[in-house]
């Protein structure tokens, strides 16, 4: 799921409860990667008193750790892993997102299921 940076909380939030999604990606015009915010972004701006009609970039993650499309799942899991993350954009050569890789996608490619 993707969001302009300039999207309030409250949308963004929304997208996340309606999707089903831990996370939004947050892009420029031209989809190039710019931010992510994740549902504990969301909580940490609601504990701390920020109104939902504030800017998600005021509380997004700016220029996530990403991968390149042409990289490995073993690399996204070595990322994953040793950056403490669970949720990876997947962006092009130009930073224009193409996909993201997740802690639950990869769960479900390690035991061959999907949901």
């Amino acid at each position: 799921m993707t969001a302009d940076q300039d999207s309030k909380i409250e949308a963004v939030a929304t997208i996340l409860y309606e999707r089903h999604v831990g996370s939004v990606v947050l892009v420029d015009k031209r989809r190039r990667c710019v931010g992510i915010c994740t549902e504990r972004d969301i909580i940490r701006a609601l504990a701390c008193g920020i109104p939902v009609s504030t800017p998600v970039k005021k509380i997004m993650t700016r220029t996530p750790i990403t991968i390149f499309q042409e990289d490995t799942v073993g690399k996204a899991r070595s990322v994953m892993s040793r950056r403490g993350i669970r949720h990876l954009p997947v962006v092009d050569k130009n930073r224009r997102l193409v996909g993201i890789v997740t802690a639950r996608s990869l769960l479900e490619d390690f035991l061959g299921v999907s949901s």
